[in-house]
């Protein structure tokens, strides 16, 4: 009902909703006060001479409502002649609320037109704003409605001046928090630059000021202590770059190979234990200090990745490679195993196509270059985190790369009379050098040539020549050659096999640990291999973890788990196989590498949740849509039309807007017919329907080559909906929410016009006709002499001119209170004026009220059940097949059961044979229904009760709304039921052939669909087991049967069928039999899972319907 709960009406033209003591929403008719509203639904209402003084300030237009003279009261003040005392007061009330109403919203907009015009100045839109309100205020005396004015302007003004001086605030607030960023890195810059230099006391002071700057900034509130705690960490990283750059600069040329290899190694460990040991006092103190660093970075992951980012490529680039062992490390030791991208490059530069390698090496160089002018660009910005970080993929991607080529051009080799070649080419590219490697060995050649190329575009910062050329002069003998090519290509072409493997499951990680193990390998390839195995089988115990997880709340739980080592309080509560597969994913890869991968499949898996749920959300709207429960938005009318457009494209059509104006014959009759019938049932249109709709009726359609006949076809179809469920027809709600009544009667015009088009004509030469007549129609109706001319038209008795807005309220004063249908009825006497004279056609009042009755005849039915107050005509637009979409009888049933349960002493009422009726008083605002006030015979209203909000009752009059949610939700249920019961034998087969397709006979997901199946079935037969002595008893007389059911092996589904036949019969006999069976809930249970599992066996139902 509708005071269940506290609900809002809307009634009429310009109601507004108020609150009553107990904070229930009292539908209120035009301008009346609440009280009045009470009084005249508790009260019989016969007082005619106060309907009158409402209904004249209902007939007001705003202009005449807001207008004051010049003593300060609205020029409409004045009572019409013969009001007597009872309805000029009532009609002052109603006149001094509606002014309440119009004034506030006038000063609203302004309010927001000012503000957006003075957005950035508190002060201008405060005087702007007085100086409206003084104007619209201004008379001769201070009046009720001066005061109304002043009051409403005063209360918006206030509130919206401090809403700007707030937001201006935050934008000085967010300035001061940029300035204080910036200055922090530029600060930062400069530190690190003096440590590099070694001046480490200018650096301290830097940071001191600095310190002194933020602190002044944080009392200020431009930044908080959370800011605090990110700048210390930039410090220690801007810190930790300036000292490894000072210790490379200052004493890199003194460091041997092996200890700059043991500086990488601390630094790459993040353990200061690893750091070489040196006699030089002055850089064992500054090895000293970076101690201290690394040891902080231990517990800080993200300070010690800063460090390894920024160090090892310096290092790297720093380090002396004139021995072979150095250059045969680098290449033992390529890439990470965790390091897809850089895997990829590396099988790529080991591979047999010299096009694949040439495009690699291309792409890589092209790359390199474009980061290393993005990270001078952040440099010059005084980003040093980002720019220090900036290629680093890249970069590790080309080493590898570089150093699979390296040993690609090795393994070529036939002999060491290659390798001297190799070595002459190196030490002098020349074109003469190049053609005598390859007419020795062509691939060797070619491969060559190629190495030294990608070193050039790189720069020479990877020195891949030197390393290629140090490898070659490292080869003595044969033996020791071929040796090295057999343990290349062993190590490459396991390499492959690794990477090629999808799932390193457990039976992978054995079979490739024990070929690894038993190859012929350097030890070091041999350990990288296994390193990688250990890796891959750590990301495939995540993947196991992470896969077909639909639930956000699981989602976040799993990372969270997996970033911090324990659950979090109160989350989704993680299985103990879920932790233990984390966390031993956690050991084998490490917990950087674990959280990257945790982070792409929280990105990946939430975006589809969320898709998954999106589209879930559209496909229920667009069924609640066909079941006429959704509301018509605009929201909604977008959301159809995205529906419908990809809909349309299954039938040919670019998009739904083409499919409405597209001329073509369609390529799929019988499915346009379908999509047509289907678009009828929608309560809610889509919104080009609309869109092209507005464009036909304000000059015509814009997109080229649209035909209008098409689209007023499809109007003429669309403006009766339909209810599949009842086959009852009803005028479109969709139409009145979506096309003005100037619009409505304009392409109604169309549909009458276009049945009098020649049919023998083509579809093309209909159209043209069809568009030159509305343009006709429209220009004249636009005319400046047109309203003259059907104001002469609609001369009554008296001779006196008549304008359409008088001679529809003349001769329907019974509807003068719907001021949507008088609009309608207006716009189509208007534009049957305009064809009439462009037809030379006579045109006089009757000729008006003949088109007035065609209107109120297309969207008026005789309802009993409906009545007014005061005059009640014949038809009403308000009668419930039009306002519930074709669903009285469903309605009248859901109205009876809330009349017995709301009403005072309902329950002792036969409603049946009540002489009960609906008065209608405007629309419920929340959920967009009509709503009606429940009177007896005599028209006095029902009454309920409400909570006052003090503990107490208070008695209201009774409501009820079309779109309450309980009453769509029998909706929803009547519609489930005959959808289900409806089902075509064509349905049952398509769903069968669906269903095996997707659990294939024989398979494993169906055994383990048919598995699970029997264990539910299983569940109920323990569940009866447990709730009774009865259920035992029946569990016991089963037998046999129930050992079946306990042994979940693999599941024969010809004997499963026959078991769950046998155990469907003995049920239905103990429940025929047995006193009390049937009221066990396990035997209900036990009964539906039976069902389930039949139903899957023979294609009827899938396993989670």
């Amino acid at each position: 009902m509708a005071i269940k709960e506290s609900r809002q009406f809307k009634v009429g033209p310009v109601g507004v909703a108020r609150s009553s003591k107990g904070g229930a929403i009292i539908a209120e008719s035009v301008a009346r006060s609440a009280n009045q509203m009470s009084s005249i639904f508790f009260e019989r209402a016969a007082e005619d001479a106060r309907e009158a003084g409402i209904k004249s300030v209902a007939e007001l237009s705003d202009a005449e409502v807001l207008t004051l003279s010049e003593d300060g009261q609205p020029e409409s003040i004045k009572a019409p002649r013969g009001f007597g005392r009872i309805a000029t007061k009532a009609r002052e009330q109603a006149l001094l609320n509606r002014f309440e109403t119009e004034i506030s919203l006038e000063l609203t907009d302004k309010a927001k037109e000012l503000s957006t015009k003075f957005r950035n100045s508190p002060e201008a839109f405060k005087s702007a704003f007085e100086n409206h309100v003084a104007e619209m205020s201004k008379a001769n005396g201070s009046t009720v409605f001066t005061q109304a004015i002043e009051n409403t302007g005063a209360q918006l003004g206030s509130n919206v001046y401090h809403r700007l001086q707030a937001a201006e605030a935050d934008r000085f607030d967010a300035d001061m928090a940029a300035s204080n960023s910036l200055a922090n890195s530029e600060a930062y810059l400069t530190y690190e630059t003096l440590i590099s230099d070694g001046q480490f006391e200018a650096a301290e002071k830097v940071l001191n000021d600095l310190k002194t700057r933020n602190e002044i900034d944080l009392k200020a509130g431009y930044i908080t202590k959370k800011d605090l705690l990110l700048q210390s960490r930039k410090k220690k990283a801007a810190y930790a770059r300036g000292l490894v750059t000072n210790v490379l600069k200052t004493y890199g040329s003194g460091m041997s190979p092996e200890q700059m290899t043991q500086f990488k190694i601390a630094i790459d460990n993040v353990d200061a234990s690893y750091l070489p040991s040196i006699d030089d006092p002055r850089l064992k103190n500054a090895f000293t200090l970076f101690s201290g660093i690394l040891e902080e970075a231990e517990t800080d992951i993200i300070l010690a990745n800063s460090i390894k980012e920024f160090a090892s490529p310096v290092i790297q680039a720093s380090k002396d490679r004139n021995d072979f062992e150095t250059a045969s490390a680098i290449l033992r030791n390529q890439i990470a195993a965790s390091n897809f991208d850089a895997i990829q490059s590396e099988q790529i530069g080991y591979s047999n196509s010299l096009v694949d390698i040439s495009e690699e090496a291309e792409r890589l160089a092209e790359t390199i270059k474009n980061n290393q002018q993005i990270r001078n660009r952040l440099l010059l910005q005084g980003d040093n985190d980002l720019a220090n970080s900036t290629g680093l993929k890249a970069a590790k991607s080309a080493q590898a790369f570089g150093n699979a080529l390296i040993g690609n051009i090795v393994t070529q080799a036939n002999n060491l009379n290659d390798m001297a070649a190799l070595q002459t080419y190196l030490a002098s590219p020349t074109v003469s050098n190049l053609e005598a490697l390859t007419a020795k060995n062509e691939t060797m050649g070619s491969l060559a040539a190629e190495l030294l190329s990608f070193d050039n575009d790189t720069g020479g910062i990877f020195k891949f020549t030197e390393t290629l050329s140090t490898t070659a002069n490292s080869f003595n003998d044969e033996v020791r050659l071929q040796e090295s090519q057999r343990k290349q290509k062993n190590f490459y072409g396991l390499l492959n096999e690794v990477r090629a493997t999808g799932s390193m499951d457990k039976s992978n990680l054995e079979r490739l640990n024990q070929l690894v193990s038993t190859s012929e390998l350097q030890e070091e390839d041999r350990q990288r291999l296994l390193d990688k195995l250990t890796f891959d089988n750590g990301r495939f115990k995540l993947s196991q973890v992470f896969n077909n997880v639909k639930d956000p709340s699981k989602l976040s739980s799993l990372s969270y788990y997996a970033y911090e080592g324990k659950e979090r309080e109160g989350a989704y509560t993680l299985s103990l196989r879920e932790k233990r597969l984390i966390d031993e994913a956690r050991q084998q890869m490490g917990q950087e590498a674990l959280t990257s991968d945790t982070n792409k499949k929280g990105i990946v898996i939430g975006n589809a949740i969320e898709t998954e749920q999106e589209n879930a959300a559209k496909v229920r709207n667009q069924i609640e849509n066909i079941n006429g429960t959704l509301q018509d938005t605009k929201e909604n009318r977008e959301e159809t039309n995205a529906y419908y457009d990809s809909q349309v494209k299954g039938l040919g059509y670019e998009s739904f807007a083409d499919y409405i104006t597209n001329s073509q014959n369609p390529s799929n009759p019988e499915g346009n017919n379908l999509l047509n019938q289907r678009l009828r049932t929608l309560s809610v249109l889509p919104e080009d329907f609309f869109t092209i709709g507005k464009q036909l009726a304000g000059g015509g359609i814009r997109t080229q080559g649209a035909s209008t006949l098409r689209f007023i076809n499809f109007y003429e179809n669309l403006k009766l909906g339909l209810n599949i469920q009842t086959s009852a027809s009803y005028p479109s709600n969709s139409m009145f929410d979506g096309f003005t009544a100037d619009e409505i009667a304009f392409l109604d015009k169309a549909v009458s016009v276009k049945l009098l088009l020649d049919p023998k004509l083509s579809d093309e030469a209909r159209d043209i006709q069809l568009v030159e007549k509305l343009n006709t129609l429209r220009i004249f109706q636009s005319s400046p002499e047109f309203n003259g001319l059907l104001e002469d038209a609609l001369k009554l008795g008296d001779n006196k001119k008549m304008s359409v807005s008088e001679f529809v309220v003349t001769e329907y004063p019974e509807y003068a209170s719907d001021t949507q249908l008088m609009g309608m009825m207006e716009s189509a006497i208007a534009i049957g004026f305009a064809e009439a004279k462009l037809d030379n056609s006579r045109f006089n009042p009757k000729h008006a009220t003949k088109i007035a009755e065609t209107v109120l005849d297309s969207l008026m039915e005789e309802d009993p059940l409906i009545t007014n107050f005061g005059l009640t005509p014949a038809k009403t637009r308000f009668g419930l097949n039009l306002t519930t979409a074709g669903d009285r009888d469903l309605f009248i049933t859901y109205l009876k059961d809330e009349l017995i349960a709301n009403v005072i002493g309902g329950d002792k009422i036969d409603w049946d044979n009540e002489s009960f009726q609906l008065v209608r008083v405007g629309n419920d605002t929340i959920n967009k229904g009509q709503t009606y006030a429940v009177v007896d015979e005599n028209k006095v209203a029902y009454p309920m009760e409400i909570d006052d909000g003090d503990g107490g009752k208070i008695q209201i009059a009774t409501y009820i709304s079309t779109r309450e949610p309980e009453f769509l939700k029998l909706k929803e249920i009547r519609n489930n039921a005959l959808n289900l019961n409806s089902r075509t034998e064509a349905e049952g087969l398509e769903l069968q052939e669906s269903i095996i397709e997707e659990y294939p006979l024989g398979s494993a997901k169906r055994q383990e669909a048919a598995n699970t199946l029997l264990t539910n079935v299983n569940e109920a037969l323990l569940s009866l087991k447990a709730e009774s002595d009865l259920g035992n008893d029946i569990y016991e007389g089963l037998g046999e049967l129930t050992m079946y059911f306990s042994n979940p092996s693999v599941v024969d589904e010809g004997a499963f069928s026959g078991q769950l036949s046998r155990l469907k019969i003995d049920i239905e006999d103990y429940i025929n039999t047995v006193g009390g069976a049937a009221d066990l809930s396990s035997m209900r249970k036990l009964n539906i899972r039976i069902d389930k599992a039949l139903g899957f066996l023979a294609a009827e139902q899938r396993p989670e319907d």
